[in-house]
Order: C-alpha cells, then sequence, then structure tokens
C-alpha cells in the first residue's frame, strides 16, 4: 500500500514536470498520470478476478506467494501504462509545441 502511494506520488510529479516542460495545465496530467496509474491497476485486478473466478482458481489469492506475485504484475502493468502514455503526450507535445511567444500574449 504504502509502495503504491509513493509511486502514485513520483509518477504524478514526473508528468507535472513534463506538463511544466512544454507548457501545459501542471496539476491536470500529474492527475491525469496518478489517475492511469491507479486505474490501470484497478482495471487490471478487476479483469484478473474475473478470470480466476471463470476458471475456478480462486485458491491462488489464498497463498501469499501467489498474492505478492499478483501484486507485482499489477505494478509493472500500471508502470507500463504511464510509460506509455507519458511517451505518447511527450511525443505529441514536441509535434504540436505551444506558442509562448507571439501576439496572443498579454505580457509582453
Amino acid at each position: 500500500m504504502l509502495l503504491t502511494l509513493i509511486l502514485t506520488i513520483a509518477i504524478g510529479w514526473a508528468f507535472y514536470r513534463l506538463a511544466h516542460d512544454y507548457y501545459r495545465h501542471t496539476w491536470g496530467f500529474a492527475i491525469l498520470g496518478g489517475g492511469v496509474f491507479l486505474g490501470s491497476q484497478l482495471i487490471f485486478g478487476f479483469i484478473l478476478g474475473v478470470i480466476l473466478a471463470l476458471t475456478g482458481n480462486m485458491d491462488v489469492i489464498a497463498t501469499t506467494g501467489g498474492t505478492v506475485m499478483i501484486s507485482l504484475v499489477g505494478l509493472g502493468i500500471s508502470l507500463a501504462a504511464c510509460g506509455i502514455l507519458y511517451f505518447l503526450l511527450k511525443k505529441s507535445w514536441i509535434k504540436n509545441p505551444k506558442n509562448q511567444k507571439g501576439k496572443d500574449l498579454i505580457d509582453q
């Protein structure tokens, strides 16, 4: 649980810095990064639960090794989802930069 909280904060901070570097809404993307991390864990757990219930292998959850393995796989999938989103946003923002110079700025 504590590892998930620390990783959520670190991922949020990484998305915050990315949005700041490309002049986007910083807190919105920080929350998006943390939400993708937690949401992908939730979706993974739900899908895995349905698969285990349908196949009748619920005793995997009863063992300590099984729960640790499921937790580590879930963290890996969540980190992969956040990494993919991070690089897609970065690639998109490199192609379409926000103009910081021009007539549209109020304070020049």
